[in-house]
């Protein structure tokens, strides 16, 4: 029983070893992609709370080129 449990724990290990040049190769281009994808992605919903959910609660919304403003 114990074998096996070391033997799982290694295997995870080593598979987490070998993700984690993957992660640490990410950049700031790969984390605005990423963003920005999340984005368009909550946009399309169509949904407002998925779109507002990408904000900070404190945020500040400026108006666009609309002739009405939105509520």
């Amino acid at each position: 029983m114990r074998r096996r449990l070391a033997t799982m724990v290694l295997a995870t290990m080593a598979a987490c070893t070998a993700l984690l040049p993957a992660v640490m190769a990410a950049g700031p281009e790969d984390d605005v992609a990423a963003a920005t994808r999340a984005w368009v992605e909550a946009y399309n919903s169509r949904d407002p709370q998925k779109i507002l959910s990408l904000y900070s609660p404190d945020a500040v919304f400026w108006g666009t080129s609309s002739p009405t403003r939105g509520t």
